[in-house]
């Protein structure tokens, strides 16, 4: 507890007129730019999500510059390089309405899902390195969003999920029904497939 009463849990927030608490993100996570402004990363990605071209977006930190992992919506971006060009116009679009501190300094696009945690929270410790492989290999988005995601590529949670043989055998027989089309355990089949 804090000398005030609080109890210091790393959460960051603010009260409002009314007298209420609003949660805004979390210390641990906050980065800070090269002119010194803290960014809540939440809140970033929040924006950016707006865009009916980004499915999931992941913001970190590189050379002390906001970059961000996005996973393409296929349905509004589409694919290859009309897809590239929907995602570059969807992040200007939404760079012009926040202040430039807030504002993505670059991004990749994979076909990979965003790792999360249980409670569907961005993994931000394994963000670096996703990043720089689809740095790397600005192709293997068109590869990826054209096949069904390998399960060694999931998040444990959906791993888990698949050692159950009902859910394991209709895995199997979407992937063999819709192998070539983007298919990942979030897919909507009535919306995406």
């Amino acid at each position: 507890l804090s000398d005030d009463g609080w109890f210091r849990t790393g959460d960051l927030g603010f009260l409002d007129g009314d007298g209420y608490l609003h949660i805004v993100g979390r210390a641990n996570t906050m980065l800070v730019t090269e002119g010194g402004k803290n960014v809540a990363p939440e809140t970033v990605e929040e924006a950016y999500l707006a865009a009916p071209e980004i499915r999931e977006i992941a913001v970190l930190q590189k050379d002390r510059r906001l970059v961000a992992l996005i996973v393409p919506e296929p349905r509004h971006a589409g694919e290859g390089e009309a897809m590239r060009q929907a995602i570059d116009r969807a992040v200007r679009e939404r760079s012009s309405t926040l202040p430039s501190y807030q504002r993505i300094s670059g991004y990749a696009i994979t076909g990979e899902a965003i790792p999360r945690t249980r409670i569907g929270k961005p993994q931000r410790h394994l963000l670096a390195d996703r990043y720089e492989r689809a740095k790397q290999s600005p192709s293997a988005a068109d590869a990826v969003a054209a096949e069904p995601i390998d399960v060694a590529q999931m998040s444990a949670e959906d791993q888990d999920l698949l050692r159950d043989p009902a859910a394991r055998k209709v895995w199997q027989w979407l992937a063999e029904r819709y192998g070539h089309r983007r298919l990942t355990p979030d897919s909507r089949p009535e919306l995406d497939l």
